[in-house]
Protein backbone atom coordinates (compact mmCIF):
# COMPACT_ATOMS: atom_id res chain seq x y z
CA UNK A 1 0.00 0.00 0.00
CA UNK A 2 1.49 3.33 -1.07
CA UNK A 3 0.39 6.84 -0.15
CA UNK A 4 1.41 9.81 -2.26
CA UNK A 5 2.22 13.23 -0.84
CA UNK A 6 1.09 16.25 -2.89
CA UNK A 7 3.47 18.97 -1.74
CA UNK A 8 2.45 22.51 -2.67
CA UNK A 9 5.93 23.84 -1.96
CA UNK A 10 8.56 25.46 -4.17
CA UNK A 11 12.01 24.87 -2.74
CA UNK A 12 15.61 25.44 -3.74
CA UNK A 13 19.04 24.59 -2.34
CA UNK A 14 18.87 21.44 -0.19
CA UNK A 15 15.49 22.00 1.39
CA UNK A 16 14.05 18.88 -0.27
CA UNK A 17 16.06 16.92 2.30
CA UNK A 18 12.94 16.91 4.50
CA UNK A 19 11.64 14.11 2.25
CA UNK A 20 13.69 11.72 4.39
CA UNK A 21 11.17 12.40 7.19
CA UNK A 22 8.22 11.27 5.05
CA UNK A 23 7.30 7.57 5.11
CA UNK A 24 6.59 7.42 1.37
CA UNK A 25 8.62 7.59 -1.80
CA UNK A 26 5.72 8.81 -3.94
CA UNK A 27 5.87 12.61 -4.18
CA UNK A 28 3.63 14.90 -6.24
CA UNK A 29 5.28 18.30 -6.56
CA UNK A 30 6.86 20.93 -8.80
CA UNK A 31 10.42 19.64 -8.31
CA UNK A 32 13.09 21.47 -10.28
CA UNK A 33 15.66 19.74 -12.46
CA UNK A 34 17.66 22.60 -13.95
CA UNK A 35 19.83 21.12 -16.69
CA UNK A 36 22.10 24.19 -16.54
CA UNK A 37 22.91 23.98 -12.84
CA UNK A 38 23.78 20.64 -11.21
CA UNK A 39 22.82 22.00 -7.80
CA UNK A 40 19.18 21.91 -8.87
CA UNK A 41 18.93 18.40 -10.30
CA UNK A 42 16.52 17.30 -7.60
CA UNK A 43 14.38 14.99 -9.74
CA UNK A 44 17.49 13.11 -10.83
CA UNK A 45 18.69 12.91 -7.25
CA UNK A 46 15.50 11.53 -5.76
CA UNK A 47 14.57 9.15 -8.56
CA UNK A 48 18.07 7.66 -8.14
CA UNK A 49 17.11 7.05 -4.50
CA UNK A 50 13.97 5.20 -5.60
CA UNK A 51 11.44 8.04 -5.39
CA UNK A 52 8.54 8.17 -7.83
CA UNK A 53 8.06 11.84 -8.64
CA UNK A 54 4.68 13.00 -9.92
CA UNK A 55 6.01 16.13 -11.58
CA UNK A 56 3.62 19.10 -11.66
CA UNK A 57 5.48 21.53 -13.93
CA UNK A 58 4.95 25.21 -13.32
CA UNK A 59 3.34 26.95 -16.29
CA UNK A 60 5.67 29.58 -17.80
CA UNK A 61 3.32 32.44 -17.01
CA UNK A 62 2.01 31.59 -13.56
CA UNK A 63 -0.75 34.21 -13.90
CA UNK A 64 -2.45 32.30 -16.71
CA UNK A 65 -5.07 29.59 -16.30
CA UNK A 66 -5.92 27.05 -18.95
CA UNK A 67 -8.38 29.32 -20.77
CA UNK A 68 -5.72 31.98 -21.39
CA UNK A 69 -3.16 29.32 -22.28
CA UNK A 70 -5.63 28.13 -24.89
CA UNK A 71 -6.66 31.49 -26.35
CA UNK A 72 -3.26 33.20 -26.13
CA UNK A 73 -0.92 30.36 -27.08
CA UNK A 74 -2.32 26.97 -28.04
CA UNK A 75 -5.32 27.86 -30.21
CA UNK A 76 -3.29 30.26 -32.41
CA UNK A 77 -0.80 27.44 -33.01
CA UNK A 78 -3.54 24.94 -33.86
CA UNK A 79 -5.31 27.35 -36.20
CA UNK A 80 -2.17 27.59 -38.36
CA UNK A 81 -1.44 23.85 -38.27
CA UNK A 82 -2.19 21.84 -41.41
CA UNK A 83 -2.97 18.71 -39.37
CA UNK A 84 -0.11 16.67 -40.82
CA UNK A 85 2.97 16.51 -38.58
CA UNK A 86 1.74 15.92 -35.03
CA UNK A 87 5.21 16.12 -33.49
CA UNK A 88 5.71 19.68 -34.74
CA UNK A 89 2.50 21.07 -33.26
CA UNK A 90 2.93 19.02 -30.08
CA UNK A 91 6.34 20.57 -29.47
CA UNK A 92 5.00 24.07 -30.15
CA UNK A 93 2.20 23.56 -27.59
CA UNK A 94 4.62 22.09 -25.06
CA UNK A 95 7.17 24.85 -25.47
CA UNK A 96 4.72 27.72 -24.98
CA UNK A 97 3.58 26.19 -21.70
CA UNK A 98 6.72 24.59 -20.23
CA UNK A 99 9.62 26.56 -21.75
CA UNK A 100 11.61 26.60 -18.49
CA UNK A 101 14.22 23.78 -18.54
CA UNK A 102 14.01 23.35 -14.78
CA UNK A 103 10.35 22.30 -15.04
CA UNK A 104 10.23 20.66 -18.44
CA UNK A 105 9.90 16.86 -18.28
CA UNK A 106 12.18 14.72 -20.43
CA UNK A 107 10.84 11.45 -21.96
CA UNK A 108 13.81 9.51 -20.56
CA UNK A 109 12.76 10.39 -16.99
CA UNK A 110 9.78 8.03 -17.27
CA UNK A 111 11.95 4.92 -17.37
CA UNK A 112 12.02 2.94 -14.10
CA UNK A 113 15.57 2.63 -12.76
CA UNK A 114 17.12 -0.19 -10.74
CA UNK A 115 15.90 1.38 -7.46
CA UNK A 116 12.31 1.66 -8.72
CA UNK A 117 12.50 5.42 -9.16
CA UNK A 118 11.06 7.35 -12.10
CA UNK A 119 9.06 10.47 -13.02
CA UNK A 120 5.41 10.47 -13.99
CA UNK A 121 3.45 13.52 -15.12
CA UNK A 122 0.90 14.63 -12.53
CA UNK A 123 -0.24 17.95 -13.93
CA UNK A 124 -2.52 19.83 -11.52
CA UNK A 125 -5.81 20.41 -13.38
CA UNK A 126 -7.98 23.06 -11.79
CA UNK A 127 -10.25 25.88 -12.93
CA UNK A 128 -10.12 29.60 -12.59
CA UNK A 129 -13.68 30.28 -11.39
CA UNK A 130 -13.17 33.86 -10.28
CA UNK A 131 -15.41 36.82 -11.01
CA UNK A 132 -15.98 37.59 -14.66
CA UNK A 133 -15.38 34.03 -15.83
CA UNK A 134 -17.96 33.06 -18.45
CA UNK A 135 -19.24 29.69 -19.67
CA UNK A 136 -17.16 30.18 -22.83
CA UNK A 137 -14.08 30.74 -20.67
CA UNK A 138 -14.77 27.41 -18.97
CA UNK A 139 -14.93 25.67 -22.35
CA UNK A 140 -11.58 27.25 -23.19
CA UNK A 141 -10.15 25.91 -19.93
CA UNK A 142 -11.20 22.39 -20.98
CA UNK A 143 -9.67 23.04 -24.41
CA UNK A 144 -6.39 24.10 -22.80
CA UNK A 145 -6.18 21.03 -20.56
CA UNK A 146 -7.07 18.52 -23.28
CA UNK A 147 -4.69 19.95 -25.88
CA UNK A 148 -1.83 20.18 -23.36
CA UNK A 149 -2.28 16.53 -22.35
CA UNK A 150 -2.44 15.55 -26.02
CA UNK A 151 0.85 17.35 -26.69
CA UNK A 152 2.43 15.75 -23.63
CA UNK A 153 1.49 12.26 -24.76
CA UNK A 154 2.99 12.87 -28.21
CA UNK A 155 6.23 14.16 -26.71
CA UNK A 156 6.62 11.86 -23.71
CA UNK A 157 5.56 8.69 -25.50
CA UNK A 158 2.98 5.97 -24.92
CA UNK A 159 4.83 4.38 -21.96
CA UNK A 160 5.35 7.56 -19.91
CA UNK A 161 2.77 7.53 -17.10
CA UNK A 162 0.41 10.52 -17.20
CA UNK A 163 -1.70 10.76 -14.03
CA UNK A 164 -3.18 14.26 -13.50
CA UNK A 165 -4.46 15.55 -10.16
CA UNK A 166 -8.00 16.74 -10.95
CA UNK A 167 -10.25 19.17 -9.09
CA UNK A 168 -13.89 18.43 -8.23
CA UNK A 169 -15.30 21.07 -10.58
CA UNK A 170 -13.50 19.50 -13.53
CA UNK A 171 -14.81 16.07 -12.50
CA UNK A 172 -18.34 17.49 -12.76
CA UNK A 173 -17.72 18.92 -16.28
CA UNK A 174 -18.91 22.13 -14.63
CA UNK A 175 -19.11 25.36 -16.62
CA UNK A 176 -19.03 27.60 -13.55
CA UNK A 177 -22.66 28.66 -14.02
CA UNK A 178 -24.53 25.63 -12.62
CA UNK A 179 -24.50 23.85 -15.96
CA UNK A 180 -22.23 21.39 -17.73
CA UNK A 181 -19.79 21.58 -20.63
CA UNK A 182 -20.36 19.08 -23.44
CA UNK A 183 -16.91 17.52 -23.84
CA UNK A 184 -17.99 15.60 -26.96
CA UNK A 185 -18.83 18.88 -28.68
CA UNK A 186 -15.37 20.30 -27.98
CA UNK A 187 -13.73 17.30 -29.65
CA UNK A 188 -15.57 17.88 -32.93
CA UNK A 189 -15.24 21.68 -32.96
CA UNK A 190 -12.30 23.43 -31.30
CA UNK A 191 -10.17 20.29 -30.91
CA UNK A 192 -11.14 18.39 -34.04
CA UNK A 193 -7.63 18.61 -35.55
CA UNK A 194 -6.30 16.43 -32.72
CA UNK A 195 -8.40 13.44 -33.90
CA UNK A 196 -9.36 12.43 -30.36
CA UNK A 197 -11.50 9.34 -29.80
CA UNK A 198 -15.24 9.85 -29.41
CA UNK A 199 -17.55 8.13 -26.92
CA UNK A 200 -21.14 6.97 -27.51
CA UNK A 201 -23.72 9.56 -26.47
CA UNK A 202 -25.44 9.19 -23.10
CA UNK A 203 -29.19 8.65 -22.99
CA UNK A 204 -29.69 11.62 -20.63
CA UNK A 205 -27.77 14.02 -22.86
CA UNK A 206 -25.09 14.79 -20.27
CA UNK A 207 -21.47 14.41 -21.29
CA UNK A 208 -19.30 11.62 -19.98
CA UNK A 209 -16.56 12.51 -17.51
CA UNK A 210 -13.55 14.27 -19.01
CA UNK A 211 -11.37 11.44 -17.68
CA UNK A 212 -13.27 8.93 -19.84
CA UNK A 213 -12.54 10.96 -22.98
CA UNK A 214 -8.87 11.33 -22.02
CA UNK A 215 -8.55 7.62 -21.27
CA UNK A 216 -10.28 6.62 -24.52
CA UNK A 217 -7.70 8.66 -26.44
CA UNK A 218 -4.90 7.14 -24.29
CA UNK A 219 -3.87 10.56 -23.00
CA UNK A 220 -3.90 9.48 -19.34
CA UNK A 221 -3.04 6.29 -17.46
CA UNK A 222 -5.26 7.19 -14.51
CA UNK A 223 -6.05 10.18 -12.32
CA UNK A 224 -6.01 11.46 -8.75
CA UNK A 225 -9.25 13.09 -7.64
CA UNK A 226 -9.93 15.39 -4.70
CA UNK A 227 -11.79 14.25 -1.59
CA UNK A 228 -11.67 17.41 0.52
CA UNK A 229 -15.32 17.88 1.48
CA UNK A 230 -16.45 16.59 4.92
CA UNK A 231 -19.23 14.70 3.11
CA UNK A 232 -16.89 12.81 0.79
CA UNK A 233 -13.56 12.34 2.57
CA UNK A 234 -11.66 9.70 0.65
CA UNK A 235 -14.26 9.64 -2.12
CA UNK A 236 -14.79 11.41 -5.39
CA UNK A 237 -17.26 14.28 -5.36
CA UNK A 238 -20.90 13.13 -5.36
CA UNK A 239 -21.56 15.29 -8.43
CA UNK A 240 -18.82 13.60 -10.43
CA UNK A 241 -19.86 13.17 -14.07
CA UNK A 242 -20.35 9.51 -15.05
CA UNK A 243 -17.52 7.36 -16.40
CA UNK A 244 -18.06 5.01 -19.30
CA UNK A 245 -18.66 1.63 -17.59
CA UNK A 246 -16.27 -0.47 -19.67
CA UNK A 247 -13.12 1.52 -18.88
CA UNK A 248 -12.42 1.00 -15.15
CA UNK A 249 -9.88 3.85 -15.13
CA UNK A 250 -7.20 3.53 -12.43
CA UNK A 251 -7.66 6.29 -9.86
CA UNK A 252 -6.91 7.35 -6.31
CA UNK A 253 -8.33 10.07 -4.05
CA UNK A 254 -6.38 12.87 -2.41
CA UNK A 255 -7.40 14.28 0.95
CA UNK A 256 -6.38 17.62 2.48
CA UNK A 257 -4.21 17.86 5.58
CA UNK A 258 -5.80 21.09 6.79
CA UNK A 259 -9.42 20.23 5.91
CA UNK A 260 -9.82 16.60 6.92
CA UNK A 261 -6.56 14.80 7.78
CA UNK A 262 -5.04 16.92 10.52
CA UNK A 263 -7.57 16.01 13.21
CA UNK A 264 -8.53 12.52 12.08
CA UNK A 265 -8.67 10.09 15.01
CA UNK A 266 -9.01 6.87 12.97
CA UNK A 267 -7.55 5.75 9.62
CA UNK A 268 -9.35 7.38 6.70
CA UNK A 269 -10.92 5.05 4.17
CA UNK A 270 -9.89 6.20 0.71
CA UNK A 271 -11.26 4.76 -2.54
CA UNK A 272 -9.02 3.57 -5.37
CA UNK A 273 -9.00 1.27 -8.36
CA UNK A 274 -6.31 -0.27 -10.52
CA UNK A 275 -2.56 0.16 -10.37
CA UNK A 276 -1.05 3.61 -9.80
CA UNK A 277 2.12 4.70 -8.00
CA UNK A 278 -0.14 5.50 -5.00
CA UNK A 279 -3.62 4.29 -4.05
CA UNK A 280 -4.23 7.23 -1.70
CA UNK A 281 -2.81 10.74 -1.52
CA UNK A 282 -2.62 13.72 0.82
CA UNK A 283 -2.30 17.43 0.02
CA UNK A 284 0.08 19.45 2.21
CA UNK A 285 0.73 23.21 2.09
CA UNK A 286 4.19 22.91 3.62
CA UNK A 287 6.88 20.38 4.48
CA UNK A 288 6.39 20.47 8.25
CA UNK A 289 2.81 19.22 8.03
CA UNK A 290 3.86 16.43 5.67
CA UNK A 291 6.59 15.33 8.08
CA UNK A 292 3.99 14.84 10.82
CA UNK A 293 1.71 12.59 8.76
CA UNK A 294 1.89 8.80 8.49
CA UNK A 295 0.78 6.69 5.55
CA UNK A 296 -0.92 4.33 8.00
CA UNK A 297 -3.51 7.08 8.58
CA UNK A 298 -5.10 5.88 5.30
CA UNK A 299 -7.05 2.70 4.75
CA UNK A 300 -7.38 2.31 0.97
CA UNK A 301 -10.64 0.71 -0.20
CA UNK A 302 -10.92 -0.86 -3.64
CA UNK A 303 -13.97 0.60 -5.42
CA UNK A 304 -14.83 0.25 -9.08
CA UNK A 305 -15.53 3.59 -10.76
CA UNK A 306 -18.90 2.23 -11.77
CA UNK A 307 -20.00 2.86 -8.18
CA UNK A 308 -19.78 6.57 -8.96
CA UNK A 309 -21.76 6.11 -12.17
CA UNK A 310 -24.53 4.53 -10.17
CA UNK A 311 -24.69 7.48 -7.83
CA UNK A 312 -24.85 10.09 -10.60
CA UNK A 313 -28.58 10.70 -10.33
CA UNK A 314 -28.86 10.48 -6.55
CA UNK A 315 -28.12 14.16 -6.13
CA UNK A 316 -30.73 15.48 -8.56
CA UNK A 317 -33.60 17.25 -6.85
CA UNK A 318 -32.80 15.53 -3.53
CA UNK A 319 -34.00 12.20 -4.91
CA UNK A 320 -32.05 8.99 -4.35
CA UNK A 321 -31.80 6.83 -7.47
CA UNK A 322 -29.26 4.27 -8.67
CA UNK A 323 -28.99 4.57 -12.44
CA UNK A 324 -27.64 1.54 -14.30
CA UNK A 325 -29.13 2.56 -17.64
CA UNK A 326 -25.65 3.01 -19.14
CA UNK A 327 -25.16 -0.75 -19.15
CA UNK A 328 -25.64 -2.40 -22.52
CA UNK A 329 -28.18 -5.19 -22.97
CA UNK A 330 -25.53 -7.91 -22.56
CA UNK A 331 -23.90 -6.47 -19.43
CA UNK A 332 -24.60 -6.82 -15.74
CA UNK A 333 -23.01 -5.37 -12.64
CA UNK A 334 -21.92 -7.30 -9.55
CA UNK A 335 -22.97 -5.73 -6.25
CA UNK A 336 -22.84 -6.43 -2.51
CA UNK A 337 -25.14 -4.96 0.14
CA UNK A 338 -24.00 -3.61 3.53
CA UNK A 339 -26.44 -2.65 6.30
CA UNK A 340 -26.21 -0.81 9.61
CA UNK A 341 -29.01 -0.10 12.10
CA UNK A 342 -29.50 2.28 15.03
CA UNK A 343 -33.26 2.31 15.62
CA UNK A 344 -36.09 1.26 17.91
CA UNK A 345 -38.42 0.11 15.13
CA UNK A 346 -38.16 -3.03 13.06
CA UNK A 347 -37.61 -1.94 9.46
CA UNK A 348 -37.14 -3.66 6.13
CA UNK A 349 -35.60 -2.01 3.08
CA UNK A 350 -35.18 -2.81 -0.59
CA UNK A 351 -35.18 -1.42 -4.12
CA UNK A 352 -37.75 -1.22 -6.87
CA UNK A 353 -37.64 -0.31 -10.55
CA UNK A 354 -38.48 3.25 -11.64
CA UNK A 355 -38.98 4.50 -15.17
CA UNK A 356 -37.44 7.95 -14.78
CA UNK A 357 -35.76 10.34 -12.33
CA UNK A 358 -39.19 11.60 -11.25
CA UNK A 359 -39.87 8.17 -9.73
CA UNK A 360 -42.68 7.04 -12.02
CA UNK A 361 -43.33 3.29 -12.06
CA UNK A 362 -44.86 1.13 -14.78
CA UNK A 363 -48.24 -0.43 -14.06
CA UNK A 364 -47.65 -4.12 -14.97
CA UNK A 365 -51.26 -4.52 -16.15
CA UNK A 366 -51.90 -1.37 -18.19
CA UNK A 367 -48.30 -0.43 -19.05
CA UNK A 368 -49.05 3.14 -18.04
CA UNK A 369 -46.82 5.26 -15.81
CA UNK A 370 -47.90 5.87 -12.22
CA UNK A 371 -46.38 8.94 -10.56
CA UNK A 372 -45.48 9.53 -6.89
CA UNK A 373 -48.57 11.01 -5.26
CA UNK A 374 -51.00 8.86 -7.27
CA UNK A 375 -53.28 6.71 -5.11
CA UNK A 376 -51.97 3.47 -6.60
CA UNK A 377 -48.26 4.34 -6.41
CA UNK A 378 -47.33 2.17 -3.40
CA UNK A 379 -49.28 -0.83 -4.69
CA UNK A 380 -47.69 -0.54 -8.14
CA UNK A 381 -44.16 0.10 -6.89
CA UNK A 382 -44.31 -2.90 -4.54
CA UNK A 383 -45.68 -5.28 -7.19
CA UNK A 384 -43.60 -8.35 -7.95
CA UNK A 385 -42.91 -6.98 -11.42
CA UNK A 386 -41.25 -3.83 -10.02
CA UNK A 387 -39.55 -5.09 -6.87
CA UNK A 388 -35.87 -5.96 -7.40
CA UNK A 389 -35.90 -9.49 -6.01
CA UNK A 390 -32.14 -9.61 -5.38
CA UNK A 391 -32.33 -6.43 -3.27
CA UNK A 392 -35.55 -7.05 -1.35
CA UNK A 393 -36.36 -7.63 2.34
CA UNK A 394 -33.06 -6.14 3.56
CA UNK A 395 -33.20 -6.03 7.34
CA UNK A 396 -31.30 -6.28 10.63
CA UNK A 397 -33.01 -7.88 13.62
CA UNK A 398 -30.99 -5.73 16.05
CA UNK A 399 -28.78 -2.66 16.04
CA UNK A 400 -25.35 -3.17 14.52
CA UNK A 401 -23.62 -3.71 11.18
CA UNK A 402 -23.99 -6.43 8.55
CA UNK A 403 -21.49 -6.75 5.71
CA UNK A 404 -23.03 -9.36 3.44
CA UNK A 405 -20.60 -11.38 1.31
CA UNK A 406 -23.31 -12.47 -1.12
CA UNK A 407 -22.80 -11.07 -4.62
CA UNK A 408 -25.89 -10.04 -6.59
CA UNK A 409 -26.23 -9.35 -10.31
CA UNK A 410 -28.13 -6.37 -11.71
CA UNK A 411 -28.82 -5.71 -15.37
CA UNK A 412 -29.64 -2.46 -17.18
CA UNK A 413 -32.18 -0.64 -14.98
CA UNK A 414 -32.95 2.41 -12.83
CA UNK A 415 -33.86 1.67 -9.22
CA UNK A 416 -34.89 3.57 -6.09
CA UNK A 417 -34.94 2.53 -2.41
CA UNK A 418 -37.94 1.94 -0.16
CA UNK A 419 -38.31 1.11 3.53
CA UNK A 420 -41.14 -0.69 5.31
CA UNK A 421 -41.86 -0.02 8.98
CA UNK A 422 -42.94 -3.36 10.46
CA UNK A 423 -43.65 -2.21 14.02
CA UNK A 424 -47.20 -3.39 15.00
CA UNK A 425 -49.66 -0.52 14.71
CA UNK A 426 -47.15 1.68 12.87
CA UNK A 427 -46.89 -0.24 9.60
CA UNK A 428 -46.22 1.94 6.58
CA UNK A 429 -43.91 2.25 3.54
CA UNK A 430 -41.67 5.21 2.76
CA UNK A 431 -40.04 6.15 -0.54
CA UNK A 432 -37.34 8.60 -1.60
CA UNK A 433 -40.02 10.63 -3.41
CA UNK A 434 -41.78 12.96 -0.97
CA UNK A 435 -45.12 12.95 -2.81
CA UNK A 436 -45.32 9.17 -2.45
CA UNK A 437 -45.18 9.33 1.36
CA UNK A 438 -48.12 9.92 3.71
CA UNK A 439 -46.31 12.84 5.43
CA UNK A 440 -44.89 14.25 2.15
CA UNK A 441 -41.37 13.96 3.61
CA UNK A 442 -38.40 12.26 1.93
CA UNK A 443 -37.23 9.61 4.41
CA UNK A 444 -33.91 9.00 2.62
CA UNK A 445 -30.62 10.90 2.53
CA UNK A 446 -27.51 10.23 0.48
CA UNK A 447 -24.64 9.72 2.91
CA UNK A 448 -22.06 8.92 0.24
CA UNK A 449 -22.15 7.46 -3.27
CA UNK A 450 -24.59 4.53 -3.16
CA UNK A 451 -25.09 4.77 0.60
CA UNK A 452 -28.60 5.66 1.80
CA UNK A 453 -29.53 6.77 5.30
CA UNK A 454 -33.12 6.13 6.35
CA UNK A 455 -35.35 8.02 8.80
CA UNK A 456 -38.11 5.69 10.00
CA UNK A 457 -40.35 8.11 11.95
CA UNK A 458 -43.49 9.76 10.55
CA UNK A 459 -42.76 13.43 9.85
CA UNK A 460 -39.02 12.85 9.70
CA UNK A 461 -38.36 12.35 13.41
CA UNK A 462 -34.93 13.60 14.46
CA UNK A 463 -33.75 13.70 10.81
CA UNK A 464 -30.50 11.91 11.64
CA UNK A 465 -31.04 9.35 8.85
CA UNK A 466 -29.22 6.59 10.70
CA UNK A 467 -32.14 4.35 11.68
CA UNK A 468 -31.07 2.08 8.85
CA UNK A 469 -28.25 2.59 6.37
CA UNK A 470 -28.19 0.64 3.11
CA UNK A 471 -24.98 0.73 1.09
CA UNK A 472 -24.39 -0.81 -2.33
CA UNK A 473 -20.83 -1.87 -3.14
CA UNK A 474 -20.38 -2.19 -6.90
CA UNK A 475 -17.66 -4.67 -7.77
CA UNK A 476 -17.42 -5.00 -11.53
CA UNK A 477 -19.21 -4.81 -14.86
CA UNK A 478 -19.45 -8.16 -16.64
CA UNK A 479 -20.49 -9.31 -20.10
CA UNK A 480 -23.22 -11.94 -20.27
CA UNK A 481 -22.00 -15.46 -20.95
Amino acid sequence: MAVGYFLDVHLGNDQWSFLSNIDSKVILAAMANNILDKNYQYRNKYTTLGYQIGQNPGIVNGDLYYDKIWTDSIEPQLSKWDGKDESVIANKIWDVVFASPRNNIQPSEGTINSQGGYVFWSQDLEFDIGSGITAEDMKDQFNGMISLLWAGRKILGKDFKIIPAVSNSIQRNWDGKNDYVDIAELLITDLQKLNLQKLPARVDGRSWNLMSFLRESQLIDGFIGEGYSPTNIGQLDHNTAPFIPQQNIPYAVMGSWEKNLKNASVPIQSDYWGSLPANAAAYFPDESAASNFKSSSFQPVKKNLFAYNASALQVQEDVQIVDLSDLSADEHVLVKVNLSRDANYTVQAGFYSVANVQGSVVDPITGELVSPGDDTYEHTAMSSENIISQLNDLTLSENGVLNDDQVHELSKCMIAPYVRILEPGLERTYFSFSEANPDKVNHFAQLSPNSFGIEDTLGGGDLDYNDLTVSLEFLDVMKAG
